[in-house]
């Protein structure tokens, strides 16, 4: 071998080297990075015992947050949130005589904001630090007004977060799941005599283009009432008979079983007239055209929103759940026939419809 060859050798050698050097410091620097990441599992439960409603004042969900990394979490709090629409929002205005001035057109929707109680001890004045497997529980009470804004919000719009001491967060749980829970509590105990002995600052987030002026709100009480219901809110909706209810259901059915055959959605909806998305109770007295290919049913806006209702509730449970390899699974689906002009809006914004029909 020549000194040209032993050369060649040599710096092979030593890229090789450098290479194997790399990818030890990549390994080394990811596993620290992935360590270095704060890990949490939650839980959400039924909290309904004698003792958490003497001190609470009501049941609710409890929710179980378990540090689950290396790395400790330094937890100020956990929250309940859902979007607020342009409705609900205008009643906190009312209650507050102020303009929040959210854009007409928001980079972010308005959300609703209400901390969870805390259940377990302070570890320290800021809220806990958890080492990996300590546990911290938490408490959201039925009895706080805004209740129903969660109820009637789009499933998808209602989640529970961490926020870290640094003022970072973390989705814990979001969805169907959540609302179904919330739902229950709700049915189950509602009736019960309540009040809620903990004072909770619920906050609005907002998108602005403008800068208002807030600081002679903070610290005040609202003058004026805020209603949270929906009676402020035009009303969509219509008594079913077991063959209307059974008919929706059948539609339900066709589209949902082309789509878990053929590993797509497909439908076809067509309406009898321009519809306004913003103002869908004006669309009371038309019609739709709706089918897997073509437009083999003709059913009324509440059946439509049933429907999709059902679809829509039907799709987030099987996602949040391994069918992969389940021979049979079962799905609890809540079926409305009344709907506020925002849910339905909400609703018809995912709906794809084909252009008018000549009927």
């Amino acid at each position: 071998m020549d000194n040209t060859q032993k050369i060649m050798w040599v710096a092979i050698g030593g890229l090789v080297t450098l290479f194997l050097a790399a990818i030890r410091y990549l390994f080394k620097y990811f596993a620290e990075k992935r360590l270095d990441r704060v890990v949490l599992d939650s839980d959400l439960s039924i909290s309904a015992d004698i003792d958490t409603i003497h001190r609470i004042g009501c049941p609710g969900i409890m929710l179980t947050v378990v540090c689950k990394s290396k790395r400790a979490a330094k937890l100020a709090k956990t929250e309940f949130s859902v979007s607020v629409t342009k409705d609900d929002l205008a009643a906190v205005e009312r209650g507050f005589q102020f303009s929040f001035d959210q854009s007409d057109n928001p980079a972010l929707p308005a959300r609703l904001h209400i901390p969870l109680i805390p259940l377990s001890k302070l570890t320290n004045d800021d809220g806990f630090v958890l080492e990996r497997d300590d546990v911290a529980r938490f408490h959201f009470p039925i009895a706080v007004p805004p209740l129903p804004i969660f109820l009637r919000a789009p499933s998808e719009d209602v989640q529970v977060t961490a926020t870290f001491f640094d003022g970072s967060s973390q989705v814990l749980q979001k969805g169907l799941s959540v609302q179904k829970m919330l739902r229950d509590v709700v049915d189950a105990y509602s009736s019960l005599p309540m009040r809620l002995n903990s004072q909770l600052e619920m906050s609005i987030t907002v998108s602005t283009d403008r800068l208002s002026d807030t600081g002679n709100l903070i610290g005040t009480l609202n003058p004026n009432a805020i209603d949270f219901s929906e009676s402020h809110q035009p009303i969509i909706e219509a008594k079913f008979t077991k063959d209307r209810m059974e008919q929706c259901v059948s539609i339900f059915g066709e589209i949902w079983n082309h789509w878990s055959t053929n590993k797509t959605l497909e439908y076809i909806v067509v309406p009898s007239q321009k519809i306004d998305l913003d103002n869908p109770h004006t669309a009371m007295d038309a019609t739709f055209g709706i089918g897997v290919t073509s437009p083999t049913h003709n059913i009324s806006l509440v059946d439509l929103l049933v429907i999709f209702s059902i679809l829509g509730q039907q799709a987030a449970t099987v996602k949040s759940i391994d069918t992969k390899d389940a021979e049979e699974y079962s799905v609890q689906t809540h079926i409305a026939t009344s709907y506020t002009s925002a849910q339905a809006s909400a609703m018809l914004k995912q709906i794809t419809m084909s252009p008018l029909s000549d009927a």
